[in-house]
């Protein structure tokens, strides 16, 4: 649902004055100046004023905000539970109940959804030129390091890159990885450093990400699948990947429902010694954002499960040591304090740190480049995770699977890969306890996906919230 005009609707707290527009100057007082009663574009207040003003209104409908997302509220009656997530004038409504949502879209017979972006990345292919390109099979080339001695050497170079927009070309693929691919955050967090003076090898790997998109663009982020709602967690880190300062990459990855609804790849702050610092500063990190997903989740009211300790899974058995058995050691003595703590975060029962084999923890390709085979496991195939989840599945391989091994027409399986083919929106694949058919969503125009609103925190929430609610679906107005 979009609002539209939408900062014309807040109340001003102040007295603001603006001359007469031009075209409707009062002749009698052409030196007099008008007091505004709402708020207009252009004001800095005026964000604030519709939050305000939506706040308030929302709030005589039964609406209740929710206290660690404040653009999330959620309404209860009965045992209809509704969620309303707002991001400036962009509205998604989440339910189970056709009267109180009216025309919104829903189907409880669909156990899958699929969430995908390849109407969006068709339009980046032909921004940057490279819908013609040849397709990549790695978002970046295992063995492949970046530096800053790789910038610019000669005047001529450094003319050939202020011609190619780097800058741009990084964020409209962190648009895409924030939304739904987490397969090239690795990639992405690597290529990011150098936008103040990139190189001829830094925009080469830039493009290398753009072939890879071009390549999987039709893959989907899946939900559902699982009979029990339960949030899992991943951490991993690389040790000393960055070739400037030798400091390591953490990872971390939260699935709900067998689908990825939280993930985070970025260089870590400090310098590690030990592969053992690093993973023990990744668990950290993401034993944080543990804790900020079971109160958003508890607020929620939808898993019943979260009452329990959130399971995060790590593959260094020293950080799990130290993490569990707090003790001083001559190799982990100087590690700075705010990384113990998880130790108390463990300690009151919020998160529960727990062994996985390396080829099963599904953030490890995300915090380095790896070969094709070991990446495409945790990206298509089954992977051997714990939930049993690969992170994204193409949708022609989602038909092809379950028309294998289950009671799955040969047309609906057609007619799901050639609509994948064709730049379908997300598909939702019907499923009770064995498959029986799959059917492509209804077309999305650019205008209507919410997929493709112009914010990254409103598809953010989206994707959480599609995890929580997998008996339902529902789409914008």
């Amino acid at each position: 649902m979009d609002v539209k005009t939408v900062f014309l609707n807040g109340n001003l707290l102040e007295d603001v004055y603006m001359t007469q527009p031009e075209g409707f100057v009062d002749p009698q007082h052409p030196s007099r100046v008008c007091k505004l009663y709402r708020s207009i574009y252009g004001l800095k207040q005026t964000s604030q004023s519709w939050n305000l003003r939506f706040d308030d209104v929302i709030k005589q409908f039964g609406f209740i905000k929710n206290k660690d997302e404040p653009c999330v509220y959620k309404k209860v009656v009965g045992d209809i539970v509704i969620f309303l997530i707002l991001y400036v004038n962009d509205i998604l409504l989440i339910g189970k109940d056709i009267p109180l949502l009216q025309s919104i879209y829903r189907d409880r017979s669909k156990r899958l959804l699929g969430l995908s972006q390849s109407t969006y990345i068709d339009k980046v292919l032909l921004r940057f030129a490279m819908q013609n390109s040849k397709k990549g099979f790695l978002p970046m080339s295992h063995g492949v390091s970046l530096s800053k001695t790789q910038g610019p050497s000669s005047r001529e170079e450094r003319d050939r890159m202020d011609q190619n927009s780097y800058a741009s070309a990084i964020g409209s693929i962190i648009y895409d990885m924030l939304c739904t691919r987490p397969d090239v955050s690795y990639a992405l967090s690597m290529t990011s450093r150098y936008q103040s003076d990139p190189g001829e090898s830094h925009w080469i790997a830039v493009k290398n990400i753009l072939k890879y998109l071009r390549r999987t663009k039709e893959f989907f982020l899946i939900y559902g699948g699982n009979d029990e709602l339960a949030v899992k967690g991943y951490s991993d880190a690389s040790f000393q990947t960055d070739q400037d300062d030798y400091r390591s990459q953490l990872r971390f990855v939260f699935c709900i429902n067998g689908g990825v609804v939280s993930w985070k790849s970025s260089k870590q702050d400090t310098v590690a010694d030990s592969t053992t610092e690093a993973e023990y500063i990744a668990a950290s990190e993401a034993a944080k954002e543990a804790v900020w997903i079971r109160k958003f989740i508890t607020e929620l009211g939808v898993i019943p499960s979260i009452a329990d300790p959130i399971e995060l899974y790590c593959d260094n058995n020293g950080a799990i040591a130290q993490a569990k058995e707090p003790r001083s050691h001559q190799r982990t003595k100087h590690i700075l304090r705010r990384f113990h703590l998880i130790r108390e975060i463990i300690e009151r029962g919020d998160v529960k740190i727990c062994r996985v084999p390396t080829e099963a923890n599904i953030a490890d390709p995300l915090t380095k480049a790896l070969a094709q085979r070991k990446h495409d496991g945790h990206t298509r195939q089954h992977a051997t995770t714990l939930d049993s989840s690969p992170l994204l599945l193409p949708a022609a391989t989602i038909a092809t699977r379950h028309a294998q091994s289950t009671p799955f027409s040969a047309a609906s399986a057609n007619a799901l890969a050639a609509a994948a083919m064709n730049g379908g929106g997300p598909f939702f694949i019907q499923r009770s306890r064995r498959f029986s058919a799959a059917l492509p969503a209804t077309p999305q125009t650019e205008g209507s996906s919410w997929l493709h609103v112009a914010t990254v925190v409103f598809s953010f929430l989206t994707r959480k919230l599609s995890a929580l609610l997998p008996s339902f679906w529902s789409s914008p107005l």
